[in-house]
């Protein structure tokens, strides 16, 4: 399984995982957000769980919302659905133009994400 961090590297913009969460079940009939709870939301606001938990591990993209809106850390094999939910994620409103959001260990330096990018764009960068 493959680990990507996109996250907020300066500004004052967070991440709405709520509205995040909302828009994967509505293009995703798989989705699951679980929240976190108890001493687990000190790291984690919650997992968003795209292919269900009894799907082949190379079909499952998991996504940890970090605390305070800071960025999402996403695991898994499926790079393209992978870059559909980080399409999903530039295509909030108010994302950030000003190159403030990045993804890592995606490609080889920082992708700088803009608003609504698409999967095809992300995957034009992917390193693998």
């Amino acid at each position: 399984m493959t680990e990507y961090l996109l996250g907020v590297a300066e500004g004052d913009f967070t991440l709405d995982y709520d509205a995040i969460a909302a828009r994967a079940k509505e293009r995703w009939r798989d989705a699951v957000f679980v929240p976190s709870s108890g001493q687990d939301s000190e790291f984690s606001y919650g997992q968003l769980q795209l292919g269900g938990a009894a799907a082949p591990e190379s079909l499952r993209v998991d996504a940890n919302f970090l605390p305070l809106g800071a960025g999402i850390q996403i695991e898994g094999s499926d790079v393209d659905r992978a870059a559909e939910l980080i399409a999903l994620v530039t295509d909030l409103p108010d994302f950030p133009d000003d190159n403030s959001v990045v993804l890592m260990n995606w490609s080889v330096d920082f992708l700088h994400l803009r608003p609504s990018m698409t999967p095809d764009e992300i995957l034009a960068a992917y390193r693998g």
